[in-house]
């Protein structure tokens, strides 16, 4: 896929805000599935700890609805679109991103991913819905996913960096423990998935905002889910606040951070 987004993006700051970015700003597209934000800051995260760059702004933006099929159940009650936003640059001394960890499994990728097959396209559904017809079907890519797989990695994955936090040095040098942790920003993929590790986790919903009716405000917008929860903590969190940011998915991967607020 290109040209890639970054030199749309770096154009069109170049145009709207001049004095903002450097003419000269290069980037990079990061494809990894709905963990990509995470791997993202990650490496923004190293850059910038290094010296090599003093600020990076990075986006994770998603068009999911492209590539779903309106006529499978399965997935398109699950996946939709958004962007989110984030701008780094090197934070004082004990605050910032206290540590990164990531994980794969090459051998289970093929439990999301895209095939060239007949859908019903969003615009299609809405046409046959507001015509009162069943939808028609044409070739396009389909995303695919088994779901039973995934909602077992997912588990994993929580199980992984949850329950070894406390000993987990490279995500977590200080090794303060779950209980120290004020926030969660987890990727909203499945609200089951979540639900199902508060017996294990006492308190991990509402340390994920989620102990509410938020239901509205679930979906799976892959790379952009973890925006809304992120802005809250920006917004609410005292200073000195932990908040342990989570991404999973295609790959299959998953990446986390933890983040302390100056």
């Amino acid at each position: 896929m290109f040209p890639n987004g970054v030199g749309f993006v770096q154009a069109a700051l170049r145009e709207s805000h001049p004095g903002m970015i450097k003419s000269t700003a290069a980037g990079c597209d990061l494809n990894a599935g709905c963990g990509a934000i995470n791997f993202a800051h990650m490496q923004a995260d190293a850059l910038i700890q290094s010296g090599f760059f003093e600020t990076i702004l990075v986006i994770g933006a998603e068009k999911l609805s492209s590539v779903t099929d309106y006529s499978d159940r399965g997935t398109c009650i699950l996946f939709g679109d958004g962007a989110s936003a984030y701008l780094l640059s090197k934070a004082m001394k004990d605050a910032g991103f206290m540590g990164h960890d990531s994980r794969g499994d090459g051998a289970m990728r093929e439990a999301i991913r895209c095939e060239w097959q007949k859908k019903v396209t969003f615009y299609e559904a809405i046409r046959a819905l507001d015509e009162q017809r069943v939808p028609v079907k044409s070739l396009g890519w389909k995303l695919i996913m088994d779901g039973r797989a995934v909602f077992k990695y997912v588990q994993r994955e929580f199980d992984y960096y949850l329950g070894g936090l406390k000993n987990n040095r490279k995500l977590n040098p200080q090794g303060i423990d779950f209980s120290s942790v004020g926030w969660i920003n987890p990727h909203l993929a499945n609200r089951r998935n979540l639900e199902g590790k508060e017996k294990q986790y006492p308190g991990f919903l509402e340390k994920c905002g989620l102990d509410g009716d938020s239901s509205e405000h679930f979906c799976n917008t892959s790379t952009a889910s973890q925006g809304r929860r992120a802005r809250e903590f920006h917004e609410t969190a005292r200073p000195g606040e932990y908040n342990l940011t989570v991404g999973y998915g295609a790959e299959v991967a998953s990446c986390a951070g933890l983040y302390r607020k100056p």
